[in-house]
């Protein structure tokens, strides 16, 4: 039953309360004024929601109220208006739009949060929330949730501390002088324009008179009639200019400001709250204007209703988290010494960073102003300034990024899977080649060898004109999967099938990849042995072409599961058997090493696996 006389008092009707005396008025005009007002809910006190609800003699009106429709949100807000409770914004991620029922929510009042806030209060919810709100009257500690899981987030939350996001100081764009002066008293001094807006610099501020004083909430600005005086003016045309982090407070204005190698710059606007401006083609005159009627004071960092009477106020905060704005307008009625509800802890949940509130409206009881420039600026040019100039930096750094981590890679690439070519040193002048003179070996051919000479070009030099080193054994670490994948994905080889094998000689070893182009995954590597320094291996592109179940016997051997990638000279094949192939006789041992006339060995069970799965055309490496 109490229930219902809480809610009547929540729905105190345009700011006029059911005092005591009066509780006898009819039902059919409480529930008419209901009706036409359920969507205002008027500030109300702690003290007059008790005061009526100690009044169960309201409860007879609870059978005409019932049917009334209130919202979550109106619900929220009252109650959170009885609790003095301010609303605050979690993250999104928690689909919670609402302020107020994220507040009930972070205090552990509100259980219906998965409720969207255009739903309807039923008397049962009501019912619950009224008995959950008068226990945390009473302890003033959250209660305690079934879903512990959410539990711990929101405790997470409410740790979280007031540090939300701040701006790079990154360049948004460059001031440039402007055409117009400012003149004042006996001397002019120079202004500057960025986004179509007016700058005056801090030093010129100085010359007119005006004081910097450093309190807890930032620099405070104010100004000293009759100081004029004339300074050294800024002599470039153009000045680069980030979004300054310092925080400047003209009176009760903050203001932002832009930052530069000469100083602060901030808008010429903010000078209005004192100065008549009169604006002309070349120059901007300033007055001292009469007194404007003070409404608003600025005390520790909120601005308070100094009028001597109630006033109501609408205000638009701006919020800036890190990559939009947010803007949030409301309306408050704030009695003679109230403050604006402070801004800024609704979106701290939410990373948000408060930039300035706007009054875009005040009224008393017989007035009413809306002069923008009173109380506040706007801040939007700059804020998409600073946006371009915010994503244009991202862009440069993770290009940058990209472009280092190319170079880490190919230096990496490089180390990891080095080139391994047979070099030989000429011993004597040969074929246009000098003695002494360094060339790569391709391929033994007729007694002697092809080289690849360093202009790139292919001669055939006899063994006896050549110094072949001998072979080296070398234990190399292998190669990762994504070593593998990663370097062969940046050297843009196609193949005619789905299918790459690549014959890694630095490693001995040889990869079979599947994919395509740049998308090729590693599916089998397969240990090896290549030609002997004497006898190499062709390094370069190639093509699988001709089978050959085996080869070798009119030499006394066999070589099994043959798959050529040069004619019939250079092929794939496994390690040697007898004559008969019954049974391996020499090759396992040196696998991993040179050990061949210029074929690639490999394990029997290897070589019958590339043999039966690798179809013609596919595309061998052997670097």
């Amino acid at each position: 039953m109490r229930r219902w006389v809480s809610l009547i008092a929540i729905l105190t009707i345009s700011g006029i309360p059911l005092q005591a005396e009066g509780i006898q008025q009819p039902a059919n005009e409480i529930t008419a004024e209901v009706s036409q007002n359920k969507e205002v809910i008027t500030y109300l006190s702690r003290q007059l929601f008790n005061m009526i609800l100690e009044e169960q003699h309201l409860s007879y009106l609870m059978t005409q109220i019932e049917n009334q429709e209130i919202s979550l949100k109106e619900a929220a807000y009252a109650w959170c208006q009885m609790l003095n409770e301010a609303g605050i914004y979690l993250p999104e991620s928690e689909g919670i739009s609402d302020p107020y029922i994220g507040k009930l929510v972070l205090l552990g009042i509100w259980q219906e949060s998965e409720l969207n806030g255009e739903s309807l209060m039923t008397s049962e919810a009501w019912e619950r929330t009224y008995e959950r709100v008068l226990y945390y009257q009473e302890s003033q500690q959250a209660f305690t949730r079934v879903d512990t899981k959410k539990e711990k987030t929101m405790m997470a939350y409410r740790q979280k501390t007031a540090t939300s996001a701040s701006y790079e100081e990154i360049e948004i764009g460059k001031l440039t002088l402007s055409n117009q002066v400012l003149a004042y008293g006996a001397y002019t001094y120079p202004l500057y324009i960025f986004a179509n807006t007016s700058y005056i610099d801090l030093n010129t501020l100085e010359a007119l008179g005006f004081t910097f004083e450093k309190q807890p909430q930032g620099d405070v600005l104010s100004f000293t009639h009759g100081k004029e005086r004339a300074n050294e003016p800024v002599k470039e045309k153009s000045i680069a200019v980030s979004l300054s982090k310092e925080k400047i407070y003209y009176s009760t204005l903050k203001t932002y400001a832009l930052k530069s190698e000469h100083g602060l710059f901030i808008p010429l606007r903010i000078l209005e709250m004192e100065f008549n401006l009169k604006y002309d083609t070349a120059i901007i005159g300033l007055e001292v204007a009469t007194k404007k009627a003070s409404y608003l004071s600025y005390q520790e960092g909120l601005l308070y209703n100094s009028s001597g009477q109630p006033i109501e106020v609408v205000t638009t905060s701006y919020y800036w988290d890190g990559e939009k704005t947010i803007q949030e307008m409301k309306r408050q009625h704030l009695e003679v010494g109230q403050s604006i509800e402070n801004p800024s802890a609704c979106y701290v949940l939410r990373g948000a960073y408060y930039l300035n509130t706007l009054v875009n409206l005040v009224e008393t009881q017989g007035e009413s102003y809306q002069d923008q420039k009173l109380y506040g600026q706007q801040m939007e040019s700059i804020l998409k300034a600073y946006e371009k100039a915010r994503l244009a930096e991202i862009k440069k750094r993770e290009e940058k990024k990209q472009e280092d981590n190319k170079q880490s890679e190919k230096i990496t690439n490089q180390e990891v899977f080095p080139p391994a070519p047979v070099y030989a040193t000429l011993k004597v002048d040969a074929k246009g080649l000098k003695k002494g003179e360094q060339v790569e070996i391709y391929r033994e051919d007729n007694g002697g060898y092809t080289v690849i000479t360093q202009e790139g070009k292919k001669v055939t030099i006899p063994r006896s004109k050549l110094i072949i080193p001998y072979d080296q054994k070398v234990t190399v670490a292998p190669a990762s999967k994504v070593q593998i994948e990663t370097y062969i994905n940046t050297k843009n080889i196609a193949s005619d099938t789905e299918y790459l094998v690549w014959t890694d000689l630095y490693r001995q070893t040889t990869y079979v990849l599947k994919g395509s182009k740049n998308e090729w995954l590693l599916v089998k590597r397969m240990i090896c042995s290549t030609g002997k320094n004497l006898t190499p291996t062709p390094r370069g592109f190639f093509t699988l072409k001709n089978k050959v179940p085996s080869f070798g016997q009119e030499k006394g051997y066999s070589c099994k599961n043959a798959y050529g990638f040069i004619g019939s000279t250079y092929l794939y094949h496994s390690i040697l058997y007898d004559k008969t192939g019954s049974y391996i006789i020499s090759g396992k041992k040196e696998l991993g090493q040179k050990a061949s006339h210029g074929c690639i060995r490999l394990l029997p069970e290897d070589s019958l696996w590339l043999y039966t799965n690798m179809p013609k055309g596919t595309k061998v490496w052997i670097n």
